[in-house]
């Protein structure tokens, strides 16, 4: 094999070199520091941290405050794990006198000592201080041998809260700020499902009464599948609400419905409080069917049962032209105007929620449908209301009804969760016959819990 067409490879290098002239490279001058150990490498965060370490007139802040806040701000700073139980260890061995004014609240615990007590390794202790360190919270403080101590003299040395105290105001406005959209979040996850629910009652009550809710239906159920996802989103709350503003505005007062309480109730539609029926209830039948039905399962305890025959015949004998007030009135001196000023106070929340002023029949009158759809009470069970306690008294009723069922979804003071409204609703009423309806001590109670 003929090898000769390759150059030796000492020529190669040579013509190499002196092409380019690299026939000698000068060797660099190394910059030799002055002979001073270091205890570890410097990162920008450990920089910051010294950097606010020497920094002065640190403001006076209590160590308790100071953990309160680091301990919530953890998260954002990301601050878990190892290093939060490391933090956590030495706020608890940080002296209270080390964080006065003109003191250094620095903590002389070594790193076998402190993965003695967390039962990890040194090494592990030594990534969790860098952390912090990084973080902002601590500083190294260390002496001429890399050795944590405190002396009588005043000399302290280890880690440094120093930094903590410089940022506080710092890492107590982004604890505020958690607070505040926590507190958004809550809210709008509360109105979220109270929304939710009443749109699902609306459109049952609805398409009970023989409506079609179809269209509101379909939309409803398309905005579901994102209800868990966005449950605390305000613009989803937003459309929950556009949506039952829109039902609400859609299915007005049936004609039906007005004429059958016309029918019942001969009276004027300027009624006010003062005026209302507080008469009792003279008739030459039975009741109807339906309130008799109604007033044996809702009102078992308080209705004092009597025999229907005889009260009918009595009725037919001792027909009386025009009576008094009702016992309960002479006894207690209920005043109707204390009602309307009471109830006006009571419900606070709907006047917030639904801007319903409940204060006088003319005030409910034209809100009245709303009001019974929001608790889902039937017209019929509204009808037998008025005929057994008068209009009045049947709004003020379902007033406080939807009261308790507001607060109880909102988790206020002063709710009831009511599982059956309508049932709720009579039960009250019925107490009228018997002597027993007295809405001052409910009104009395709504309205002190509102005012709190």
């Amino acid at each position: 094999m003929n090898l000769g067409f390759f150059p030796p490879t000492v020529n190669i290098k040579r013509r190499f070199c002196e092409r380019y002239r690299f026939d000698r490279i000068p060797e660099k001058k190394e910059i030799r520091m002055h002979p001073v150990a270091t205890f570890r490498k410097v990162t920008p965060g450990v920089m910051a941290s010294a950097a606010l370490a020497v920094r002065e007139h640190a403001p006076h802040v209590d160590k308790a405050d100071v953990a309160r806040v680091l301990k919530r701000v953890r998260s954002q700073l990301g601050i878990r794990g190892v290093a939060f139980e490391v933090l956590d260890m030495l706020l608890a061995i940080s002296k209270p006198e080390d964080w006065q004014p003109g003191r250094r609240p620095v903590v002389s615990v070594s790193n076998y000592r402190a993965a003695f007590e967390l039962g990890v390794s040194e090494k592990t202790i030594t990534r969790a201080l860098r952390q912090l360190v990084e973080a902002g919270i601590i500083a190294y403080r260390d002496s001429p041998t890399g050795r944590r101590y405190k002396n009588d003299d005043g000399d302290a040395y280890g880690l440094d809260f120093t930094p903590s105290l410089h940022r506080y105001a710092e890492l107590k406005a982004i604890v505020d700020a958690k607070d505040n959209t926590y507190r958004e979040e809550r809210s709008t996850h509360r109105e979220t499902g109270r929304i939710s629910r009443q749109i699902v009652d609306t459109l049952t009550h609805l398409r009970a009464a023989g409506h079609k809710t179809s269209a509101f239906d379909e939309h409803f159920n398309a905005l579901m599948p994102e209800y868990h996802a966005r449950r605390r989103d305000a613009d989803f709350l937003e459309e929950l609400t556009n949506l039952l503003i829109d039902i609400l505005q859609h299915f007005e007062t049936g004609e039906a419905e007005n004429q059958a309480v016309d029918q019942a109730f001969d009276e004027s539609s300027q009624m006010s409080a003062t005026g209302d029926r507080f008469d009792p209830q003279y008739t030459n039948t039975t009741p109807p069917s339906y309130v008799e039905k109604q007033r044996n399962r809702a009102n078992a305890r308080s209705h004092k049962p009597t025999d229907a025959g005889i009260a009918g015949k009595m009725a037919y004998e001792h027909k009386p032209e025009r009576a008094g007030p009702k016992a309960q009135d002479l006894s207690r001196h209920e005043n109707p105007d204390e009602i309307a000023y009471l109830l006006r106070k009571a419900c606070s929340q709907l006047r917030a929620d639904y801007m319903i002023a409940a204060g006088s029949w003319a005030e409910l009158a034209p809100r009245i449908d709303e009001l019974r759809a929001l608790v889902g009470i039937p017209p019929e069970t509204w009808i037998a209301g008025v005929k057994v306690g008068g209009r009045f008294h049947a709004a003020a009723a379902l007033a406080i009804v939807a009261e308790k069922v507001i607060r109880a979804a909102a988790g206020l003071e002063g709710g009831t969760e009511i599982r059956r409204p309508a049932k709720y609703f009579l039960s009250m009423l019925y107490r009228s016959e018997t002597g027993e309806l007295n809405l001052l001590p409910t009104l009395r109670v709504l309205a002190r819990s509102a005012m709190n």
